[in-house]
């Protein structure tokens, strides 16, 4: 468990930075509204908000999504959630490194090494 806290600690601002990367000025550019497409002195909306794969509409409404999840209000809080629920990074790292099973971990490569011998190896490597 502390484990998985750790690492979603880490991959979540780096989901977000991703989303933020891949979307570029895209998400600064999104009209307020849906609305928008139906006000004729926004009719260039169509062209600013062009994809090669959805029509505007959706390409919008897909764009709304990504910010919701990522930079509006809820987003913001929503990162920081993750980031800091189950306490600050030093805690919740060290919670991880005080439960790890070590002894186990231990056991298993100490487990993996005497399934060869190194003496062995060289011999058959010189025949």
């Amino acid at each position: 468990m502390y484990s998985a806290q750790v690492i979603t600690q880490d991959l979540y601002p780096r989901v977000v930075n991703t989303i933020r990367d891949l979307a570029g000025g895209a998400l600064i550019m999104l009209p307020s509204s849906i609305r928008d497409f139906t006000d004729p002195a926004l009719a260039a909306i169509r062209k600013t908000q062009r994809s090669a794969t959805m029509s505007p509409e959706d390409k919008v409404k897909f764009l709304k999504l990504a910010w919701d999840a990522i930079g509006s209000e809820f987003g913001s809080r929503h990162t920081q959630y993750e980031m800091f629920y189950a306490g600050a990074r030093f805690v919740t790292t060290g919670h991880s490194f005080r439960t790890f099973d070590w002894a186990g971990s231990t056991a298993m490569i100490d487990k993996l090494m005497s399934t060869y011998d190194l003496a062995d190896e060289i011999a058959r490597l010189r025949n």
